[in-house]
This record gives C-alpha cells, sequence and structure tokens, in this order.
C-alpha cells in the first residue's frame, strides 16, 4: 500500500518536470523518506530509472534519507549509489555535518 504510493507520487513528480523541461519550469524534486520500509531490489530499480530522467531531461533530483534506509550489498555499501551522486551527509559531530554550516 503506502510503500507503492510513495514511489507514485514520486515517479509522478518526475514525470511532471520532465515532461516541462523544454520549457521555463522546475527542473529539480525534492523527496523525503520514500525508501522507508522498502525492499532493496525496488529502491535500486528507482534509483536507476530516476537516474535514467535526470540524465536524458537534465533533471536533478534530492532524496534525503536516513542511512539505514539506503540499499545495501552484501559488502555494506550503498547499492545503485554512487560516492559522486551523495552530496552531503549530515551529523551532529561538527560543523561540516550541517545543511548550512551553522549549529543553532
Amino acid at each position: 500500500g503506502s510503500t507503492y504510493k510513495k514511489f507514485l507520487c514520486a515517479a509522478f513528480d518526475i514525470s511532471v518536470i520532465a515532461t516541462y523541461s523544454p520549457a521555463s519550469f522546475y527542473r529539480f524534486a525534492y523527496h523525503d523518506g520514500i525508501f522507508e520500509g522498502v525492499d532493496n531490489r525496488k529502491k535500486i530499480n528507482f534509483i536507476n530509472l530516476v537516474r535514467k530522467y535526470c540524465q536524458q531531461y537534465n533533471l536533478q533530483y534530492i532524496i534525503t534519507t536516513i542511512e539505514d534506509d539506503l540499499p545495501r550489498s552484501e559488502a555494506d555499501d550503498f547499492e545503485g549509489v554512487s560516492e559522486a551522486e551523495i552530496v552531503l551527509t549530515l551529523h551532529d559531530a561538527d560543523e561540516s555535518g550541517t545543511l548550512f554550516k551553522q549549529i543553532f
């Protein structure tokens, strides 16, 4: 139920911005928590599909998730996600892990 609703909503958002990509329209989408409770194979398929659309339509796609929800291989690597695609890993150890480089 809700797992597929999350993916359907995210896919709808991506399809809208892809459709309007030739026009002066938003070229990014942001989703939070869409990987919660999802099988790794579904996560990897979704990441690969989004990667394809982002390259084809020059889009930027932002996902925020907790580390435990990222797809993992048996070697405990992020499967389907390259290091270049991870822009920021948030943590509270120091300012380098904060979103705007400020501790409040």
